[in-house]
C-alpha cells in the first residue's frame, strides 16, 4: 500500500461515524473469532465421550451413544456389556457371561445384561 492509499484509508476511518452498537458488534465478532481459534487449537477440546451400548451378547444390537459427561460413568456402571468408545463389532459381554431376555435367572449367575431378573426370568428394565 503506497502513501496516498494509506492517507485515504485513514481519512475514511476518521470521518465515518461509529455508533456504540456498531463498535460493540465489531468487538464481539473479534472476540468470537479469537475464542474459536483458541478452542480449535487445543488438542482434544472438541472430542466427545462415546459409549458402545450393548444390551446383550448380540453384536447387531449394539449402538454408539454420546451421553453427557454427568451420565457417562453412571451409564457404564449400570450396563454390564457396555464399554467406552465407538462400537467396533464386538459386544462387551463374552458369550455365556450374562443372561439374555427370557433366560432363567436362577443359580449363581443371576446377572441379566438385557435388563433385570423378574420372577426368575430376565426381563427388560
Amino acid at each position: 500500500m503506497d502513501g496516498p492509499q494509506f492517507d485515504t484509508l485513514i481519512k475514511r476511518f476518521s470521518t465515518t461515524t461509529l455508533s456504540r452498537s456498531t463498535a460493540l458488534r465489531g468487538l464481539a465478532a473479534s472476540v468470537a473469532v479469537f475464542a474459536g481459534v483458541t478452542v480449535a487449537a487445543e488438542p482434544g477440546a472438541a472430542e466427545e465421550r462415546k459409549i458402545c451400548h450393548c444390551p446383550g451378547t448380540i453384536v447387531a444390537d449394539c449402538r454408539t451413544l454420546k451421553p453427557t459427561k454427568k451420565k457417562f460413568k453412571r451409564h457404564l456402571s449400570q450396563h454390564a456389556c457396555d464399554y467406552e468408545g465407538r462400537c467396533n463389532g464386538v459386544s462387551g459381554c463374552p458369550p455365556g457371561s450374562c443372561k439374555e431376555l427370557g433366560d432363567a435367572c436362577s443359580g449363581d449367575n443371576t446377572e441379566c445384561c438385557s435388563g433385570h431378573c423378574t420372577d426368575f426370568v430376565c426381563a427388560k428394565s
